[in-house]
């Protein structure tokens, strides 16, 4: 969840992933167009005053790989 309580738009990293996992985004309250579910860059810019929610795939029940299950 990325939260901007500023009066102008700032940018903002997100965490790197491994090779192949991207964020998703859920919400976006300064952008209600995008589309749920859109794959994010590892730049991501707060639009003023918003809430940003977003979500990994493993969090929602995708499958993934892991080092065990090979």
């Amino acid at each position: 969840m990325l939260l901007n309580a500023y009066w102008e738009p700032l940018p903002f990293t997100l965490p790197r992933l491994r090779p192949g996992s991207s964020w998703r985004l859920l919400l976006d309250t300064a952008r209600p167009e995008l589309p749920e579910a859109e794959h994010l860059a590892q730049e991501y810019e707060l639009g003023a005053r918003s809430l940003v929610v977003l979500v990994l795939p493993e969090a929602r029940g995708e499958p993934h790989s892991s080092p065990r299950s090979r």
